[in-house]
């Protein structure tokens, strides 16, 4: 049958004076499904030309131009529907908290036999009228979540077309199908698909989104006191400490900032003047979806902060699995690079005074959904380290939430540089390094409000002598701007 048939188009070609690849290219273009089939045996050569203009009018260069433009139209709605689910999250957790107190309150009191009508009634009604409360944030909650999660694998099917498109050639055309939406971009765009899809859209507007001109410049802060305990041999006088920190953000366009943080600290014991530092000023930018850039005066911690914990003023690139670093901290200059996939992680540090190259090898292991085991290996010039943590909870910010870390250090003065924990490790760099134990409790007693416990045993790697470090803190933290 398809000899018959090209026989038939070969000699209508003839009788037309059609060369025949101009049909060969058709059938590749049918095979590749660019074109849906159509019967052109019986066009003359004037009808065939107006055939493949049509085709020419959807060419590779108008699909691309649809292409770019909707992944930045899908993407600036997905912004603010992101925006609606974090108000509707918000939204929701308040209510869901509110209604279990009641709901507990009330069935807590019936068991108790309380029934007189000036409580229950009242309680009663709260109740009924939270329950339905909750059932509406309930579901808006979970429709804006599915609409985040619709229109982001639209985006993802969008942009894995583009990358086929921006890799044509002239070989073959290769348009398999991602999904209908994509395949149809040119037709659903004539026909004002699109702008009916995000005028659907708007019925969600009852879920705020934030203004972006308010927000242009963010301003948080946290307000701290603290006091360190140490007793041992050979540790300094304890400190009592009261600190102000404010940081902050200018948005240029979403993904560039200019970024800032300002702190001043007064000891009261030993008592000394109050100190104010600039602690960073650097621009902070988005260059690709993996490639990030911050230069200035920021901070950063190498080896977790078991090698360096400080600010640096250079420059940083960084992605989702690799981050680049350069810059001076005081007299010594400072580069890592730092690989990790898999909660695995691998780095390279390097100090010119002291001179130190550090290498370190980490993996974390989940232990449930709260428990995390974290192992590090640290290779110094002369001396190799480690440091063993197990943590509970660590990024757990809620009302009334605890969580816990245990760690193990064993660290050569070869395998530090900075180390800024509340303990004296930073004490004993002088006297070869350190080894001992660290444990903490961090407790959210209510919203923006965190109050900390920390313990360290510690002995020097020179003569082991001791020290005791009892660290207790309360913070809390303020922002000028809301996220609604």
């Amino acid at each position: 049958m398809t000899l018959l048939i090209l026989s038939s188009i070969s000699g209508n070609a003839y009788a037309n004076n059609i060369p025949q690849n101009v049909y060969d290219n058709l059938l590749i273009l049918e095979e590749e499904n660019y074109i849906e089939h159509k019967d052109v045996s019986n066009l003359n050569r004037k009808e065939l030309a107006k055939y493949i203009a049509k085709i020419l009018e959807q060419n590779h260069s108008r699909y691309n131009d649809i292409l770019a433009t909707q992944i930045i139209e899908d993407e600036s709605q997905l912004i603010l529907i992101k925006e609606q689910e974090v108000s509707a999250k918000k939204r929701y957790d308040k209510i869901e908290s509110e209604y279990r107190k009641v709901s507990e309150q009330l069935y807590r009191k019936s068991i108790q036999g309380v029934n007189r009508l000036e409580v229950m009634t009242p309680l009663k009604e709260r109740h009924d009228k939270l329950k339905k409360e909750y059932e509406i944030a309930n579901n808006e909650y979970n429709q804006s979540k599915m609409r985040t999660h619709r229109l982001e694998l639209m985006i993802e099917s969008l942009k894995n077309r583009q990358i086929k498109e921006s890799n044509y050639s002239n070989d073959k055309v290769d348009f398999a199908l991602a999904d209908l939406r994509t395949e149809f971009l040119c037709e659903l765009n004539d026909m004002n698909f699109f702008d009916d899809e995000a005028a659907k859209r708007q019925l969600y507007a009852n879920i705020p989104v934030r203004n972006p001109i308010e927000n242009k410049f963010k301003l948080d802060g946290r307000v701290q006191i603290s006091h360190a305990d140490h007793h041992g041999d050979d540790v300094p006088n304890d400190e009592s400490k009261f600190k102000i920190s404010l940081y902050g953000d200018y948005d240029f366009n979403r993904d560039w900032h200019l970024m800032s943080a300002v702190e001043a600290e007064k000891v009261f014991s030993p008592s000394k003047e109050w100190k104010t530092e600039l602690k960073n000023l650097y621009v902070k930018g988005k260059i690709s979806p993996d490639l990030n850039i911050d230069a200035g005066k920021f901070s950063t911690e190498l080896g977790e902060g078991n090698i360096f914990d400080g600010t640096l003023k250079g420059a940083a690139i960084y992605g989702k699995n690799y981050r680049i670093e350069a810059g001076k901290y005081k007299d010594s200059d400072i580069t890592g690079i730092t690989l990790e996939k898999d909660k695995f992680s691998i780095g390279r540090y390097t100090f010119t005074n002291p001179n130190k190259n550090v290498y370190s090898f980490g993996k974390h292991i989940s232990l449930g959904d709260k428990w995390d085991f974290g192992g590090q290996f640290l290779k110094g010039k002369n001396n190799n380290g480690y440091v063993l943590s197990l943590q509970y909870d660590k990024d757990n910010w809620e009302e009334k939430a605890s969580s816990y870390w245990l760690k193990y250090y064993y660290q050569p003065s070869d395998t530090y540089f900075k180390h800024e924990m509340n303990g004296l490790a930073d004490y004993m760099l002088s006297k070869d390094g350190f080894k001992g134990i660290g444990l903490g409790w961090r407790y959210v007693p209510k919203k923006n409000w965190t109050f900390g416990l920390e313990y360290f045993r510690l002995n020097n790697l020179l003569n082991d002598n001791s020290s005791n470090t009892i660290y207790a803190y309360l913070t809390y933290a303020f922002q000028t701007y809301h996220e609604d």
